[in-house]
């Protein structure tokens, strides 16, 4: 969900998540496709929250409307990329 360069997408969201705080530990990071996200059915939204970092208020969106249907295919996106080893630890 933000953008085809991985590499570059796990840094944004590492720093998205650490510029926000004052001390932050190890984090798992997963990207999951927002083609693989809409195909499941999931409605992306962008968002107007708060993002502490300027230069990616633009690629800030939300996952809405969960019920436990649709948190239960974002778990097994989640689960197949840990699988597949394709998460990221920062």
């Amino acid at each position: 969900m933000w953008g085809r360069n991985k590499e570059r997408s796990v840094k944004n969201v590492a720093l998205t998540i650490a510029a926000d705080r004052d001390k932050i530990d190890k984090v798992e990071i997963v990207l999951i496709d927002d083609k693989d996200l809409k195909n499941d059915g999931q409605i992306i939204k962008a968002s107007d929250e708060r993002t502490p970092v300027g230069s990616l208020v633009k690629l800030h969106v939300d996952v809405i409307q969960l019920d436990y249907c649709r948190l239960s295919k974002v778990a097994r996106r989640v689960a197949s990329a840990v699988a597949a080893n394709q998460c990221h630890r920062v």
